[in-house]
């Protein structure tokens, strides 16, 4: 890797300008591979110029083999150029210096016979960095933008899922032939919490931490609307992106709401490795998703364990 000695340092020493303040910029040195030197050693030649644009001369560019220790100097010219011959081929720490000051760093590997280049322009270095950092700062807005948009419909999501949870404990209350009045509600509000979670999941990047509780919402959307295939394919995708006891437990509820009881206690098993203390709670759900397939007999066991 490369390392700058304070780029200011150069332009106050190198170029003998006076400047008031300053900070430090990375700057980057090229070295490229030419037609291979005579012998067995190599051969590196180059420049160095300042931020003006302007040659540094005087400045001793030294290569250090960083196994034997062994040192190779050379000293840039009126034109800012140096070349140095012999080099055995290996790996080098190179250093810039003016009136024993080092104030610019970084490394080469040399192969034998190789002629290489390796040019310093702190000019044109230092208007790349400011372009990166330009486009960095640029993307860092793009990504707040995101966020933004993100949580605005996680928070939509969240509005409608509760709401939706209301009208759930509130059907439940009622006899089931007068539950059918509220179905419109329900599946209004799900409909609503599914459509603003996947929205949120389309601003998210597929890394991103928050992604595993965006799918766990989603998941309960589809659950409470009694898509079960549906809530358990996402949940699979929850627990994928952030392990956690409670996806675990859902996505056993939805599968074996959906008969496949026995990938149901893989679920449950999982959510007892990372949640001990309501094993329970687990052992529990998993005797119901078996008494609900029909399987009665093997429900008594796990609820022994409950």
């Amino acid at each position: 890797m490369k390392r700058p000695i304070g780029i200011w340092t150069v332009v106050a020493i190198v170029c003998m300008l006076s400047l008031a303040s300053g900070s430090v910029v990375t700057v980057w040195g090229q070295a490229q591979g030419q037609a291979p030197a005579a012998g067995g050693a190599a051969r590196v030649s180059g420049e160095m110029r300042d931020v003006s644009g302007n040659v540094s001369s005087n400045v001793t560019v030294t290569f250090m083999n960083s196994t034997t220790k062994q040192s190779f100097d050379t000293v840039t010219d009126s034109r800012g150029r140096f070349v140095r011959g012999g080099i055995p081929a290996g790996n080098y720490s190179v250093t810039f210096t003016f009136n024993r000051e080092v104030v610019y760093e970084t490394v080469l590997v040399l192969a034998g016979g190789q002629d290489a280049t390796l040019n310093v322009n702190f000019k044109e270095l230092q208007a790349k960095e400011a372009a990166d950092a330009e486009e960095a700062a640029k993307k860092a807005a793009e990504n707040r933008a995101k966020f933004g948009e993100m949580k605005a419909r996680f928070d939509a999501g969240n509005t409608a899922l509760d709401a939706a949870k209301a009208t759930r404990a509130q059907m439940d209350k009622l006899p089931r032939a007068e539950q059918a009045s509220l179905q419109g509600q329900l599946t209004s509000g799900t409909g609503t919490a599914i459509t603003e979670y996947n929205a949120a999941l389309e601003a998210l990047a597929p890394t991103d931490a928050n992604r595993g509780l965006v799918l766990a919402r989603l998941g309960e959307a589809y659950e409470l609307t009694g898509k079960y295939a549906d809530a358990a394919s996402t949940y699979q995708l929850a627990v994928a992106a952030k392990p956690d006891p409670a996806s675990y437990n859902n996505l056993g509820n939805s599968l074996a709401r959906t008969g496949k009881v026995d990938d149901a206690l893989a679920a449950y098993t999982k959510a007892i490795e990372l949640d001990p203390m309501n094993t329970a709670m687990y052992w529990r759900n998993f005797a119901v998703g078996l008494y609900n397939s029909g399987r009665i007999k093997e429900s008594l066991e796990p609820l022994k364990k409950a």
